[in-house]
């Protein structure tokens, strides 16, 4: 998945001066997807909020344990 459905979020959001990420899911596998929402929160340089929706929020569950 692209990300584009949080576009608006994330300009929002970066407009307020927050450091915003839109990791792409490869979406080949759960495994895979968690993996890449793990190497983003890692990669973050400031303390890290999650959102997702559907699908995404287990995702991000599977990245952040």
């Amino acid at each position: 998945m692209d990300g584009s459905g949080w576009e608006a979020v994330y300009y929002n959001l970066a407009k307020d001066g927050y450091h915003v990420t839109v990791a792409r899911n490869p979406t080949t596998s759960l495994k895979d997807d968690a993996e890449v929402a793990r190497r983003a929160i890692a990669a973050s340089p400031c303390k890290v909020v999650l959102v997702g929706r559907s699908y995404d929020g287990v995702v991000i569950t599977r990245g952040w344990k």
